[in-house]
């Protein structure tokens, strides 16, 4: 270890909810599977030459550890560990883990902007996903130069992110645009207004910024209409993630909580109405570390 990591200084909790919060780790674990199911598998954009030469991966923010399983699960052969903030769900990933017999799925308690523990050019693939709910705008240089780090060369990062808000229901329009705003004042993503995160279309900028080469992308869109697949996986998200953001609206000062919970209960009946519309937009960026 160098001098510079004896002196290191841990970088504090950033998650924009209670990392330890029991409906925040419930709703990570529905979301995960709609989000993977939407991408059509958890490296569906992959061809099995470029998985043929990865063999150990690692899941930044991993949360409970949905994606990390099923990467462990689809590929026997490959190593995968998560890493997160939060120690109730590292125990509920390493136990599930367990129960399912996935002795090559790994899980360790980490911050994601503090991995100065992880040793250079030891992973094939980084896998990120929505990570606009723990990366303050300032930390991502910093955080991409440390994913940089630990791949190997000619490495993979693989960035998964979200933009939503795009319905036919007053209400619930100006609930998550109200959301949005609140992470732009808690200065999440890189939209100048806060209508949005500003994620989707900063990845390729943010990736050249940090050195990475032979950048790809795909894009996704999440129907979640009445009667959709998506339609119940999201209404649950969405009637947690709603709940859980009164604490960051009041941190930011958005509106007062007796206005807040009103718009909450529209938002919740507009969804299950009949005509119900509602969209949303995944994008994943792949690129690799020069040789």
């Amino acid at each position: 270890m160098t001098k510079a990591q004896d002196s290191h200084q841990p970088q504090a909790n950033s998650y924009i909810f209670d990392a330890e919060s029991a409906l925040e780790m419930a709703r990570l674990l529905d979301l995960d599977k709609i989000i993977t199911e939407t991408m059509g598998g958890v490296l569906a954009e992959h061809t099995t030459e470029q998985l043929s030469g990865i063999q150990r991966i690692l899941d930044i923010g991993c949360g409970p550890g949905g994606w990390v399983h099923e990467t462990a699960f689809a590929y026997p052969d490959k190593e995968v560990i998560g890493i997160d903030i939060s120690q109730n769900m590292i125990r509920y990933a390493q136990a599930h883990a367990q129960v399912r017999g996935l002795q090559n799925a790994h899980f360790q308690v980490m911050n994601a902007l503090d991995m100065h523990m992880l040793s250079e050019n030891t992973f094939d693939l980084v896998n990120i996903r929505l990570a606009v709910g723990f990366v303050p705008s300032s930390q991502w240089p910093n955080l991409l130069a440390e994913c940089k780090r630990v791949l190997r060369p000619g490495g993979i990062l693989r960035q998964t992110e979200i933009e939503v808000g795009f319905t036919n229901k007053p209400s619930l329009e100006t609930i998550l645009a109200v959301g949005q705003e609140a992470l732009h004042r808690a200065e999440r993503g890189f939209s100048p207004t806060g209508r949005h995160t500003g994620m989707t279309y900063m990845l390729r900028f943010l990736f050249l910024q940090a050195g990475f080469q032979q950048l790809g992308k795909q894009t996704y869109a999440m129907d979640f209409s009445t009667g959709t697949q998506a339609y119940t996986a999201v209404f649950n998200d969405y009637k947690l993630v709603l709940l859980l953001a009164k604490q960051l609206i009041a941190r930011t000062g958005m509106m007062p909580e007796n206005e807040y919970n009103t718009l909450y209960e529209q938002a919740m009946d507009e969804m299950q109405q009949a005509d119900f519309c509602g969209m949303s937009f995944l994008l994943t960026a792949c690129g690799k570390k020069p040789m």
